[in-house]
């Protein structure tokens, strides 16, 4: 749902009223940036089983009860109020690319290992200056930086590079949704904030070779985002139709080589 909320922040304009209705302080994190972005969000919680942090991350917020016997019509929709929000306009595009520019780089390392040398140590250390030299012969400005979403079994390995940050998906303990805590959710998440509170100006580049990234990057695409992807040569259809740029991720890292990957599309039927 959270990655649900983002996406449709960035198909609308603000200040299109959004609705939500969770008790789990975990959204507090998807609906700041849209209050930064000056869209109207109302938070519906329920009372002693949500977190003052949830109560109080929008400016209005209703008890569900109210919504279910529909008080809140009466006590908070005047026309007034509905009138002041306005109503959801869906956003035509984000404005032109900027020239020269910086590009912001979303890391997975558990589908796109950093390989090791001849001697069997990894090339963490030539990751940033690689990726970043490629980038700057394809004519962008350079990195903001990389941010690597990983577990804990990652975290000690990739944590050590100054020039790498990192957040830490933690291993869900207790039952949890299906694609909960999981790395490719936090990553679509973290695109669609970035592209939210940024726009078009910095071009995004991911690195991974999870597949479930496909529908994030091609709404992103849709809306005027430059999105680089970095994965293997030898990979599903779906990413290599997806991204404005494909590169090879093995020749990226080792050499800083930017092999380009051709982004088949499918031909429309005669």
């Amino acid at each position: 749902m959270k990655l649900h909320m983002l996406k449709w922040a960035v198909e609308h304009q603000p200040p299109g009223p959004t609705f939500v209705v969770a008790c789990d302080k975990d959204y507090v994190r998807t609906i700041k940036p849209l209050l930064a972005r000056n869209f109207k969000v109302t938070v519906s919680y329920i009372t002693g089983k949500t977190s003052p942090e949830m109560i109080n991350v929008a400016p209005r917020s209703v008890e569900s009860t109210s919504v279910g016997t529909g008080k809140i019509l009466k006590k908070r929709v005047d026309n007034r109020w509905k009138f002041a929000i306005g109503f959801p306009h869906p956003r035509q595009k984000f404005g032109e690319l900027p020239e020269n520019r910086m590009v912001k780089v979303f890391w997975d390392p558990k589908s796109a290992l950093c390989p090791s040398d001849g001697r069997g140590r990894s090339l963490l250390n030539r990751l940033h200056p690689n990726v970043e030299g490629a980038l700057t012969i394809l004519g962008y400005r350079g990195i903001e930086n990389i941010e690597a979403v990983v577990g804990p079994e990652e975290l000690v390995a990739v944590k050590r590079w100054w020039n790498i940050i990192t957040t830490l998906v933690k291993p869900p303990t207790k039952k949890k949704k299906d694609g909960e805590n999981h790395v490719d959710v936090h990553i679509n998440e973290l695109m669609n904030n970035w592209s939210l509170l940024h726009e078009n100006k910095f071009s995004l580049m991911l690195i991974s070779n999870d597949r479930r990234a496909v529908g994030v990057v091609r709404s992103l695409i849709a809306y005027g985002v430059d999105v680089i992807w970095s994965h293997k040569r030898v990979t599903h259809y779906s990413i290599t139709t997806a991204p404005s740029m494909g590169l090879d991720w093995d020749p990226l890292v080792r050499n800083g080589e930017a092999q380009k990957i051709p982004t088949h599309r499918r031909r429309k039927k005669l």
